[in-house]
């Protein structure tokens, strides 16, 4: 986050003054093209803008200074990645946009999905960077789910906070839970509202209503217009999960107590208790997702510890049950029929295998696995992957992201699977793996829109020390996501042409 200029006004502008001499030198240096590399010093031009900048704005002389004194910075013009979004082209249409919220960055990346290939469009921020004593920043904020409300033209994004432990937020400090609103066809904000109730971890629409866990066994309905409250229900235990039957306007909310887990079902609209059920899990086993059938009569569960997919009918009764083997249940994806539905599995542990089913999918007839997505690991580079979300995309295409880590450079991917055989077919990597998070599919291609590049704490305004921390991400002494903002391409990599970018926005070129 920016730190405060106690300069005075004069002093700010001869600073910027000389801010925008540099910006003429960068330009002339980028209409050749320039890229960084590693070396032994020389004097450079970006050498004196990295370390000038951070020594005269920032509280950050150390860090950058001692750093660029190891590196020689040799200009050149830059390579594409094989792979990198930034360096797919086509020429079709882009038939929908894939939006990925970062796991750690507090963003969302918007991805044009057009034939065979597919384009990084932008970021935009989602959440303040909030600082660590030695520890590069991360975002305050961390969205976990995304939904898409076509009838309403709105992308709603559930936001908990996250890392309180080791990072220190700006006063006031930020609530728990937060929910943000997005005119989808715009991408552009249409409204928060901060929940002090409590972090939430997943929601669903119906109407106007947004169902909201709120945590701490409390479920919020709100009001989608302004953010209000408008009922609200509390249970002993944590809410783990929630399901929308619109064929009965029920809403089926799961409960963890204890070792027991229960099945309320509430009227949608005023959230007044219909009935309850138990269903008759093993001991230990803890809920983790739930899907209502496409015919809104059964209801599919996903638990862990034992991890199993069952499904019941709407009074309790267990038709069909299936072990998952090991590693974690996350999420469950019910197909538009009613004989398919897809569990996500996460493998996020000790020790870590070299392979592992990310996604399985389930014949509910049967009550049998009938394919499954397994993904190679490979322990020895210290390299895993690991499949965050799955989602229906445009034309029935199954679209799944995650990410990989932590060896070399990590990234976010998306990949399209064969609904039929879980095989992948097209896969594509962006920006670091903090960015392979939850995933919305927007059916048409990424709206028009020009985020701030370099706004760190995401703002709407750019400052030097924002610009200096970009400096020193692009020197690679930080990561990207101490200011994911600065890489707007999406190539893990901060430019020069995203640093002019910056800079113009200091210098009031942008908006």
């Amino acid at each position: 986050m920016p730190r405060s200029n106690s300069r005075s006004a004069a002093e700010k502008a001869v600073w910027m003054g000389q801010l925008g001499q540099s910006l003429s030198e960068l330009q002339a240096l980028s209409a050749g093209g320039v890229a960084i590399e590693r070396g032994w010093l020389s004097r450079s031009w970006f050498v004196a803008l990295a370390t000038t900048l951070a020594a005269l704005f920032l509280g950050w002389p150390k860090l950058a200074c001692a750093h660029a004194w190891e590196k020689q910075l040799v200009l050149r013009a830059p390579v594409a990645q094989p792979g990198a979004w930034s360096a797919v082209e086509t020429e079709e249409p882009a038939r929908a946009c894939a939006v990925v919220a970062g796991l750690l960055n507090g963003t969302l990346a918007a991805l044009d999905l057009a034939g065979s290939s597919a384009v990084f469009r932008y970021r935009i921020g989602l959440a303040e960077q909030c600082s660590g004593d030695g520890i590069p920043d991360a975002a305050s904020h961390c969205a976990t789910r995304l939904t898409y409300v076509p009838e309403e033209d709105r992308l709603f994004v559930a936001l908990r906070r996250c890392a309180i432990a080791l990072y220190t937020c700006p006063e006031p400090e930020p609530p728990p839970g937060v929910v943000d609103v997005y005119q989808a066809s715009s991408m552009r904000r249409a409204r928060r509202f901060a929940l002090e109730a409590g972090a939430g971890e997943g929601f669903e629409l119906a109407g106007n209503g947004l169902f909201y866990s709120a945590g701490q066994g409390r479920l919020l309905l709100l009001d989608v217009a302004n953010g209000e409250v408008r009922r609200e229900a509390r249970y002993e235990g944590s809410v783990a999960a929630l399901a929308l039957n619109a064929q009965r306007n029920e809403l089926l909310v799961g409960i963890n107590q204890g070792s027991s887990v229960r099945v309320q079902v509430v009227d949608a609209d005023t959230l007044e208790f219909r009935r309850e059920w138990t269903p008759p899990l093993p001991a230990g086993a803890s809920l983790q997702d739930m899907a209502v059938s496409p015919d809104g009569e059964a209801l599919h569960l996903v638990t862990q510890g034992p991890n199993l997919w069952l499904s019941a009918t709407l009074s309790g009764d267990i038709r069909r049950t299936l072990e998952l083997g090991q590693w974690w249940n996350m999420r469950l994806l019910v197909a538009p029929e009613n004989e398919v539905v897809y569990a996500l599995k996460f493998s996020f542990g000790f020790p870590l295998p070299e392979k592992y089913e990310s996604v399985v999918k389930i014949d509910t007839g049967a009550g049998n696995a009938s394919a499954a997505w397994v993904i190679e690991q490979d322990p020895s580079r210290l390299e895993y992957r690991y499949v965050a979300d799955l989602k229906w995309g445009p034309q029935e295409v199954l679209w799944a992201s995650g990410f990989t880590a932590p060896a070399g450079r990590a990234t976010a991917w998306l990949v399209e699977l064969d609904p039929a055989s879980l095989d992948p077919r097209r896969t594509w990597s962006f920006g670091s793996w903090r960015d392979g998070g939850m995933l919305a599919i927007l059916p048409f291609p990424c709206p028009e829109l020009r985020p701030l590049t370099c706004d760190c704490d995401t703002d709407g305004t750019v400052t030097v020390d924002e610009v200096v921390r970009a400096v020193v991400a692009a020197m690679e002494t930080l990561p990207t996501w101490a200011c994911p903002m600065a890489d707007q391409n999406g190539d893990d990599k901060v430019t020069i042409e995203e640093l002019v970018a910056g800079v113009n926005c200091v210098l009031g070129g942008c908006s």
